[in-house]
């Protein structure tokens, strides 16, 4: 009888990945272009100097490394993952205040809602992969 091998996915290490992928593409954009994607236009806009938003973006890209290494070399120390799931939610709620908060007044309250779900959905998904992950 043929030994059959069952696939299976680890759900937390694949939003680990993808977390890390957004915030290291999120950083990447901003040295592209100083405007950023749509979730940091408002906070470099709010920054509007060159460089600090180069400071953010950097920060932003080192964030998403820290959180794919840390997957992947489970003999570095378990606090890079942490600080860098730290930063990253940090960053996660300024980003919610400055695109979603102080744009209240420009939105209707259906484009408020709309936006703020995914924001908050997103912030989740940074803090239960990262800071809110328990080691095995």
């Amino acid at each position: 009888m043929a030994d059959s091998k069952k696939v299976s996915f680890d759900f937390a290490v694949i939003t680990k990945v993808l977390v890390g992928l957004l915030l290291v593409f999120m950083g990447i954009a901003g040295f592209i272009d100083t405007r950023g994607t749509s979730f940091t236009r408002p906070l470099y806009n709010f920054l509007d100097e060159d460089a600090f938003i180069y400071i953010v973006a950097a920060v932003t890209a080192l964030a998403g490394l820290g959180i794919i290494i840390a997957q992947f070399l489970p003999g570095l120390p378990t606090y890079i993952g942490t600080i860098s799931g730290i930063v990253a939610v940090v960053l996660w709620i300024l980003i919610i205040i400055f695109r979603d908060i102080t744009k209240l007044d420009d939105k209707d309250f259906v484009d408020f809602i709309q936006d703020l779900a995914i924001d908050l959905i997103i912030l989740i998904a940074i803090a239960q992969s990262t800071v809110l992950s328990k080691k095995k």
